[in-house]
């Protein structure tokens, strides 16, 4: 996750170098910013499809963190319910003799 932020962050700064190149070289001919602009629409989809992959990513990530937790809470009431039912075995078991 960290990864893939890093990446988004990464793309975010090329896109900014990319907006600022075009507007430092508005005197190019419209060939030649129309290309620009082309690569940059590419670049800024492509950084909102990354985004959308890391939200999904995130989500996912909170879900199974989520299940996760919950999961080891259920153990832990399990263990202790068994642990007092063997306790009370061996009470009883003591008791007896």
């Amino acid at each position: 996750m960290v990864r893939v932020e890093m990446s988004l962050n990464n793309n975010m700064y090329l896109l900014t170098s990319f907006q600022n190149a075009i507007q430092a070289h508005k005197s190019q001919s419209s060939g030649e910013v129309f290309l620009d602009d082309s690569k940059l629409m590419q670049e800024k989809e492509s950084l909102l499809e990354q985004r959308r992959l890391f939200n999904e990513e995130k989500i996912n990530f909170t879900e199974e963190r989520k299940q996760f937790t919950e999961a080891a809470i259920k153990l832990e009431k399990e263990v202790s319910e068994l642990d007092l039912q063997i306790y009370h075995k061996e009470a009883a078991s003591s008791q007896s003799f």
